[in-house]
């Protein structure tokens, strides 16, 4: 039995499993990164113009889903009091499991920002490569790192370790509140952290093309 966060109970065992990484969307996903890869490399005149073109129809496909409201998301937009909380219930889209309005936004963006950094060759184009080029170490690289310093902060702050991975509000030690602005900051060091270990991986990915393990991640 399923609902509508991507929870499975198995044969009424009364144990729950959730599905993060469903087969479908991922491997599409994954599937039309090394497909514009290779028109990327065949085509790189083509390159800005070809994604700007699709980012935006993939935003307005998000858009006209959004509105219509009777697909792509399991959470469907919810007008609020406000206009910034009527624009945030309209971004609110499922990432775990990922729904075709989360990916159209998604890959939209990212194709937008890769236009932008073609067509302009900013500085920060260089750092997004940066994460690119080892974009899976990276993943791997991210998780523990945030887990582990959230349960070190934790402990330090409050006596007391918890795995906010799989925490729920009434796990959270005593006094403890979510703060918006505390976890932009986090977010920002530790991507500062982790650009560093990237740039190393991605040196020694280059470098040692005779390792083939080196090459997956």
């Amino acid at each position: 039995m399923r609902d509508q966060t991507g929870s499975f109970e198995v044969f009424n065992s009364g144990y729950d499993f959730f599905i993060a990484y469903p087969l479908l969307p991922w491997p599409g996903v994954m599937l039309l990164g090394y497909l514009f890869g290779g028109l990327y490399v065949k085509y790189p005149q083509h390159i800005v113009r070809w994604s700007a073109l699709l980012g935006f129809a993939s935003l307005c496909l998000f858009v006209l889903l959004r509105v219509w409201g009777h697909y792509g998301d399991p959470s469907p937009y919810v007008g609020q009091p406000t206009a910034i909380l009527s624009v945030l219930s309209f971004l609110n889209v499922s990432k775990y499991p990922a729904s075709l309005q989360f990916v159209t936004v998604m890959l939209g963006l990212c194709l937008l920002l890769l236009a932008f950094a073609q067509r302009f060759q900013f500085w920060g184009a260089s750092v997004l490569s940066t994460f690119g080029r080892v974009s899976l170490f990276f993943y791997l690289l991210h998780i523990p790192l945030i887990n582990l310093s959230s349960q070190l902060w934790l402990a330090l702050s409050y006596g007391r370790a918890v795995n906010m991975l799989t925490a729920s509000s009434s796990d959270w030690p005593e006094g403890y509140e979510p703060v918006l602005w505390r976890a932009y900051l986090v977010w920002a060091v530790l991507l500062g952290i982790t650009y560093f270990f990237c740039r190393a991986y991605g040196q020694l990915k280059s470098t040692r093309r005779d390792i083939w393990l080196l090459r997956w991640i």
